[in-house]
């Protein structure tokens, strides 16, 4: 009886293994902001709008991306992306915490070439403005490797 006991605890056991696995990942609200930076390209100057946060996975498998709600500081939802996680290391390993990213917009050195200095300068602060309210994002769903 109490081998059968055991088998059955087993069994038990394995069986809940996949359901532990499908609701290892939690939704998470995390700080994250958007980057400008700029860069050369074959035209000239570009600028890149750049979502980024830390994220932590607490499931047991490799998470290549995730996707985002982002949210103003009242928690109104002001976009909504992917975003790849730990690029260096291809993924975020179970356990392991580090950045996320995704380029939102890029402003190129060509387009910067056509409109001109002034309406690109305009461009950018416009787009600054609109994307500077991130404030947090809520992880809505993983991407595993």
């Amino acid at each position: 009886m109490k081998i059968m006991m055991r088998r059955f605890c087993v069994l038990l056991f394995l069986a809940a293994l996949p359901i532990a696995s499908a609701i290892a990942h939690d939704t998470k609200n995390v700080p994250c902001s958007v980057d400008t930076q700029f860069g050369d390209d074959a035209n000239g100057v570009f600028t890149a709008f750049v979502l980024k946060f830390q994220y932590k996975n607490t499931s047991r498998r490799t998470i290549g991306g995730v996707s985002v709600l982002v949210r103003d500081k009242a928690g109104e939802i002001v976009n909504n992306s992917d975003a790849d996680c730990n690029i260096a290391a291809a993924g975020l390993e179970a356990g392991d915490a580090g950045q996320c990213e995704k380029v939102l917009q890029v402003i190129t050195g060509k387009m910067s070439q056509k409109v001109g200095y002034d309406i690109w300068v305009k461009m950018i602060d416009d787009q600054k403005q609109k994307l500077s309210g991130a404030h947090s994002c809520e992880v809505t769903g993983v991407r595993y490797k």
